[in-house]
This record gives C-alpha cells, structure tokens and sequence, in this order.
C-alpha cells in the first residue's frame, strides 16, 4: 500500500490531464522509491515543442545511477 501523501497526489488529477498535472504525483512517487540521499537521481525529461515524440508522451521520468539509466517511466496517454 503507497503512503497517502502519494495517493492524494494521483487522486488530485484531472480526469482529462495534461502532462504537468502528473508531474508533482511522479515527482512524490519517485522520489519516495529512490531518495535524494541515495545514490539514485531522479531527471524529469522534457522534449523541444514540436518534438515527434512530444505527442505520445504525457510525462517521462529517468532514474540514474552513476551517470547510467537504472530505471524509465514513461507515460503516454
């Protein structure tokens, strides 16, 4: 069961979001997972306007570790 500070931040998203609506919940989600303090980094990704994949991606998240991708999230609608 996740924490409800991560729960009520999902419940808050509009039923027709946008991408920035998800980004304070995955934010939260995954900087619970993998901790500042840890040696894990947590690197919203953002594309140019007008990029090919912009259409297909709601939000993407990279998890790093050592300058090496350990885990991506990416949302699409």
């Amino acid at each position: 069961m996740w924490p409800d500070k991560i729960v009520r931040q999902f419940q808050v998203v509009p039923a027709n979001p946008v991408e920035s609506d998800f980004l304070g919940a995955y934010n939260k989600l995954l900087y619970t997972l993998f901790p500042a303090d840890s040696d894990y980094t947590v690197v919203p990704q953002y594309l140019k306007p007008g990029s090919p994949l912009a259409s297909d991606w709601i939000v993407a998240f990279e998890v790093i570790v050592e300058n090496k991708p350990a885990f991506i999230l990416e949302l699409k609608s």
